[in-house]
C-alpha cells in the first residue's frame, strides 16, 4: 500500500475487508493495482447513504504525488467494491467484474478500449462459472482470464469459453498476481 506523510487526512479503518481513506475507500481483501503511464490505479467507492457506494478507479500519480479520479462502466458504478478487481489487458486497463447474486459465479471483464478515454469502456465477455468456487486474479496479455478454482490456476479463453488447467495447484488465497508494464 501507498502512504504519504504529508497527506493528514488519510486514516486506516478496518471494516469489512474495506480500508478508509479519508473521502473514499479502497477494498483491502483480495485488492488489486495496476501501474501503467506513471499511476498506481486501484478501484475505490464513496459512501454516499449508509448503505450505498459510488465505485471509481483512484489514481496516484507517482511524479506529481495528486490523486485523482476516473468513472467505471456505468453498470459498475454502485457494484459491492470487492466484487471488483483492476487490471491490465495487454497495455489497456481492465476491470474485472465478479457476480456471486444467486449463488451464481459470474465474471465480466470490462477493457478501456482508448487510454483515459472514461466512454471508450467496452464489455470484453462475460463467463457463468456455476457453483464452483472461483477466484479472479487477473487478465493474460492474450486476454484469457486467469483464476483459481478450487485449488487449481486455470486459463479461460472468453470467446471459446474453454478452461485449461495450468498445472499449478495450492490454496485460493495463495495465489497473486501483478502486472510489470515498462515505463
Amino acid at each position: 500500500m501507498l502512504f504519504l506523510l504529508q497527506l493528514s487526512f488519510i486514516s486506516l479503518v478496518h471494516c469489512l475487508g474495506l480500508i478508509s481513506l479519508g473521502p473514499f475507500g479502497i477494498g483491502e481483501h483480495f485488492w488489486s493495482q495496476v501501474f501503467m503511464n506513471g499511476k498506481v490505479r486501484w478501484v475505490a467507492y464513496r459512501r454516499i447513504r449508509s448503505s450505498s457506494v459510488c465505485c471509481f478507479v483512484l489514481l496516484f500519480d507517482m511524479k506529481n504525488e495528486m490523486f485523482s479520479e476516473m468513472e467505471l462502466p456505468e453498470s459498475l458504478v454502485q457494484e459491492f467494491p470487492l466484487n471488483i478487481l483492476v487490471a491490465l489487458s495487454g497495455e489497456s486497463l481492465s476491470v474485472l467484474q465478479y457476480d456471486k447474486c444467486l449463488k451464481n459465479n459470474t465474471y465480466t471483464a470490462w477493457v478501456m478500449t482508448q487510454y483515459a478515454s472514461v466512454g471508450s469502456w467496452s464489455k470484453l465477455s462475460s463467463i457463468d462459472l456455476g457453483q464452483r468456487l472461483v477466484r479472479t486474479l487477473g487478465l493474460r496479455k492474450n486476454g484469457d482470464l486467469l483464476l483459481v478454482v478450487g485449488k487449481e490456476l486455470v486459463s479461460h479463453h472468453p470467446k471459446s469459453q474453454e478452461m485449461k488447467n495450468l498445472g499449478v495447484h495450492s490454496t485460493k488465497d495463495a495465489f497473486y498476481v501483478a502486472s510489470y508494464v515498462e515505463n
